[in-house]
């Protein structure tokens, strides 16, 4: 069953069209009828000019002001997306993308369902990170885990404060900034032992990955998806970035067999042995974008997790961490600057973060109580949960489900979910309730709780994934009934498990719902699971086929023919499936339109209505949002959102949705959210009009 809102739309111009062209005569005025249809565009204008006169305009009127802006594929209009050359600099998106007709859908053709990344903490002694397509079990590339060219002057030499291999930014700069101060000289890129653990995959499938860099300084690094992304900075007209090259599933990191990482300069030197090109580019990598420090030296950057960029919008930010001291950085997702920082309560040690779709960080201790939490949209709100009075709180993996429910790995003890009072907003937080799992999948080999995730099975069944030992254990997460005024015990041992190869550590969950374990051994391990949650032994003996080196069953081993090994260590969000599905949800487009401000004479701006074309299939969401200003970009001068409207046409006169309205409000700004609880299908929106009015002349 599909719900359909069908209009045709006026062959308007994408700007706003001139005044007075529309239908001659009525003033407007008053409440406007909403219950019409768009024009058939004969006039080429917003309003019904040479039509019937006594057809309302695309305002709800007569009123010959009304004009319009329209994105209508269908007639040569198309939707401005952020990855267009150039921008269109009113117009942000994030998660959507334009499909084979231009009509604007959820993207997935380059999100990170597509693929998974997998933290390789003892590769080469430096770190590194696996790409890998989670519908071929196949290793498709391999990066180091910095870059010494976050700046233009950057290069491999020592880093002197200016020149190169230097971090993007530093805590040092940032306090120096917060100070008024100028940010001062940049600091030095840790190269060896950098040990990466936690990734996070944002909207258009780019990865952030931390260092833990127990030793140096920890950092932490973005790496492009797509090459339209990368930066070719040496000129030579394309991307040096890895690739599997030869087809065989598997990154080679040292083709010449020199006994070192492959890099631009060595492989000129030395041809790879094969004759193919080479696979790994070192430190040249050029889809590796920036890294930035974060803390002081031996903090050990440990949690990472994203949320919200600037103004709602455009690139995630990431929040990464700092074990020992208890810290929070905010890493601005598209210049790499630190913008906050939060300070957890002195007895928290995060290990992990999630952030929850009001913007709440939580990160269990390691090995222990608390559970800690902060206000990422206020850093100096920050608390712990009280302790559970049953079972044992013991940290590690944590994750979040749709019902905003935090899933903690518990080591020995078992899983620990934590249900906030969201009652009383950030000042409740803490007093919420305990579901604490024994042994789940005791008696079924599972005896170990180290990497958590939560699906999203069905719109009423949902599933957590416990990896640990050598096995992955099924928890019914949506069966198990919320806690109301206690904790509660819960006997897991007769849950199911299956085993998977090596030792179990991260556990994600793919596009396609299928569950992924990440084990230190070397080893990456899918399992399939139907849409009831069944899952499929997973084939763990058989070899790769042909001159293949992954797959190997339902398995990748990592390993190529280095000396070092990778030692895959990874139980974050590696998939990005808990940020799209449960931190931020909704996938949005933005634009921000200019009215009446082209001088006095045009007078006040009065915003009539927005009309959208959509296709919502069962279990899908589209929604309008708006706002207005006086500004050309929204500050704290402009009116607040109103209401989501859900059916077209959104009337913007009537009960004042919208303020301001009519006075100091020359710019709107028109917020799709796009959201699916279904695995293949999602929302299309096809075109949408935003139709205003000028009033009377202020000057």
């Amino acid at each position: 069953m599909k719900i359909r809102y069908s209009f045709a739309l006026a062959a308007a111009a994408l700007a706003p069209l001139a005044c007075n062209q529309g239908t001659p005569g009525g003033n407007g005025g008053g409440t406007k009828d909403l219950s019409f249809v768009f024009n058939n565009g004969e006039d080429g204008g917003a309003g019904a000019d040479g039509g019937d006169p006594n057809q309302l305009n695309n305002c709800g009127d007569k009123d010959p002001s009304c004009q319009g802006v329209e994105f209508d594929p269908d007639n040569q209009k198309k939707f401005p997306l952020s990855s267009d050359k150039p921008p269109d600099p009113n117009q942000s998106n994030d998660g959507v993308g334009r499909d084979a007709s231009g009509y604007l859908v959820l993207d997935s053709t380059h999100a990170s369902f597509d693929f998974l990344w997998v933290a390789n903490s003892g590769d080469w002694n430096k770190g590194t990170t696996s790409k890998i397509n989670s519908k071929t079990i196949r290793e498709v590339a391999r990066y180091f885990t910095v870059t010494c060219n976050s700046l233009k002057s950057g290069n491999q030499g020592p880093c002197d404060g200016k020149n190169g291999c230097c971090a993007m930014d530093s805590n040092p700069q940032f306090m120096n900034r917060k100070g008024g101060q100028a940010s001062g000289s940049y600091q030095a890129v840790n190269l060896m032992n950098n040990m990466p653990s936690r990734t996070a995959i944002d909207f258009d499938g780019n990865m952030w990955i931390a260092n833990r860099a127990f030793s140096g300084q920890s950092s932490a690094t973005k790496i492009a998806n797509d090459t339209g992304s990368c930066i070719d900075r040496n000129g030579n007209g394309k991307i040096d970035t890895s690739k599997d090259s030869n087809g065989d599933g598997l990154i080679q990191t040292d083709c010449n067999t020199d006994g070192q990482p492959d890099d631009l300069a060595s492989v000129k030197k030395a041809p790879c042995t094969n004759g193919m090109a080479q696979e790994f580019y070192g430190l040249d990598d050029e889809c590796v974008l920036f890294t930035t420090n974060t803390g002081s030296p031996m903090q050990y950057g440990r949690p990472l997790s994203l949320g919200p960029g600037a103004q709602d919008f455009g690139p995630s930010d990431a929040w990464a961490g700092t074990y020992n001291d208890g810290k929070f950085f905010r890493i601005d997702g598209t210049t790499g600057m630190t913008k906050d920082v939060a300070v957890l309560p002195q007895q928290c040690k995060p290990y992990g973060l999630v952030v929850d779709s009001s913007g709440y960080g939580w990160s269990p201790n390691l090995s222990q109580a608390p559970l800690c939490y902060f206000n990422t949209k206020k850093t100096s709100e920050v608390g712990a949960a009280r302790t559970p009075t049953v079972g044992q709180l013991t940290g590690y993996g944590v994750g979040l489900d749709r019902d905003q429910n935090i899933w903690v790995a518990c080591l020995s003890f078992g899983t620990c979910r934590y249900t906030p009072d969201r009652k009383n907003g950030f000042a409740g937080l803490g007093n919420g309730y305990w579901t604490m799992i024994q042994k789940p999948g005791g008696n079924n080999g599972n005896n170990y709780g180290i990497g958590i995730a939560v699906d999203a099975r069905s719109a009423n069944q949902y599933f957590a994934w416990q990896a640990g030992g050598s096995t992955i254990v099924r928890i019914p997460a949506s069966d198990l009934k919320l806690p109301k005024g206690q904790d509660v015990l819960v006997d897991g041992a007769m849950y199911p498990s299956v085993p998977v190869a090596g030792d179990g550590k991260g556990v994600g969950v793919d596009r396609e719902q299928n569950i992924w374990n990440i084990g230190g051994s070397g080893y990456a391990t899918r399992v399939q699971v139907d849409v009831k949650g069944q899952m499929t032994m997973p084939d763990l003996v058989s070899p790769p086929m042909g001159n293949n080196k992954c797959p190997g069953g339902d398995r990748c081993y990592l390993k190529d023919n280095n000396a070092s090994s990778p030692s895959p260590y990874t139980y974050s969000d590696f998939t990005g499936f808990g940020l799209r599905n449960f931190t931020r949800p909704h996938a949005t487009w933005s634009y921000i339109a200019k009215g009446c401000v082209d001088g006095v004479d045009a007078g006040d701006t009065k915003w009539m209505a927005i009309k959208w074309d959509a296709e919502i299939p069962l279990n899908t969401k589209l929604s309008v949002h708006v706002r207005s200003g006086k500004t050309s970009k929204p500050d704290l001068s402009w009116g607040q959102w109103s209401p989501d409207f859900s059916v077209s046409p959104a009337d913007l006169m009537t009960n004042m949705p919208l303020v301001p309205n009519e006075k100091d409000d020359g710019y709107l700004q028109v917020e799709v959210n796009f959201a699916t609880m279904a695995k293949d299908k999602g929302p299309k929106l096809k075109s949408l009009g935003i139709y205003f009015e000028c009033g009377i002349p202020t000057g």
